[in-house]
């Protein structure tokens, strides 16, 4: 795999040191700056044949005045993955959808409408963090799903670029599920968990907050722009929601 250098913040604080420097394709679309650390490839690695994926239906247009009115559903700090998940793909990549839980609709192009519940907040999560692969740039996510504040303000100065699909495919990085940290009707902390094989644990662990706003969830992000006050952690099974099981 190519090595690509981008710029990162708090790598010490995230305990990941140079000899164990991997691939964290974060897939961070709402800012430049991503924390991605890549491993050489080693002699005769290959990237991964993409497996197929099934498909969830497309998320209904929103009608009328837009209004989502998805019902909250499971609002436990460690909810049941929903019956009707699936996998969305787009350039080899996947990521879990519910046409239940959330997106259920479409708006300008994005999908949106999430149960307000920490199921519905991580499913939010997800998306943004992939929607980059599937024609939307990092300027136009940011536009439309983080939440109006100074630091949205620098996000959009600074412009930036969305992480390599390829890269991440061969990497072998892909959702795993999520630690519902806190939880409110109005904010969501919500630990996004992806498998990144070759650490320690072989997950890695990103922090969010994401905020309730004119109906659906919106990323909420600090002053300086970035996306995150914590740091990356390494979560093992048992301590997360899988996506899959």
């Amino acid at each position: 795999m190519a090595n690509m250098i981008k710029r990162a913040w708090n790598s010490k604080g995230a305990g990941v040191t140079a000899a164990v420097v991997l691939a964290l394709v974060l897939l961070v679309v709402i800012v430049a700056i991503v924390l991605s650390f890549v491993a050489p490839a080693k002699p005769g690695a290959q990237a991964p044949q993409e497996s197929p994926a099934v498909q969830s239906p497309s998320a209904e247009p929103t009608q009328g005045n837009g209004k989502c009115n998805v019902p909250a559903g499971d609002t436990s700090l460690r909810p049941k993955v929903p019956a009707d998940l699936r996998w969305e793909a787009a350039q080899g990549l996947t990521w879990p959808v519910s046409a239940s839980v959330g997106p259920t609709k479409t708006r300008d192009g994005f999908p949106v409408c999430f149960a307000r519940s920490p199921l519905g907040a991580a499913l939010f999560g997800v998306t943004v963090m992939n929607e980059q692969y599937k024609g939307h740039s990092p300027v136009d996510l940011l536009k439309f799903y983080v939440a109006d504040s100074p630091g949205k303000e620098v996000g959009l100065k600074q412009g930036g670029s969305g992480g390599s699909a390829a890269d991440t495919a061969a990497a072998g990085i892909t959702p795993a599920g999520f630690i519902t940290d806190s939880f409110t009707p109005d904010e969501a902390q919500v630990t996004l968990v992806l498998a990144s094989p070759g650490t320690e644990s072989g997950y890695t662990g990103m922090p969010f907050t994401f905020v309730w706003v004119d109906g659906d969830w919106r990323l909420k992000v600090l002053d300086s722009g970035k996306p995150f006050a914590g740091t990356v952690s390494a979560p093992v099974k048992g301590q997360f929601v899988e996506w899959r099981k």
